[in-house]
């Protein structure tokens, strides 16, 4: 296992995850494919895109 670690930002949240490299390697060459700049703009992204999902199959939520 490889862990990946961002540097923290006054007044943000840092996230890290214990990847397997190999796994890691993979993932990154799609992210770079699809045209993020780097691995953590891909995340944010995700994130968005999922937290927005959720917040479309509750009430009373609306998306980010």
């Amino acid at each position: 296992m490889h862990t990946k670690s961002q540097k923290p930002n006054y007044g943000k949240h840092v996230l890290s995850v214990r990847i397997n490299q190999s796994a890691y390697s993979s993932l990154h060459r799609l992210i770079t494919k699809a045209g993020y700049k780097d691995t953590a703009s891909f995340a944010r992204d995700a994130v968005r895109t999922k937290c927005n999902e959720i917040a479309e199959c509750s009430n009373g939520l609306k998306p980010i």
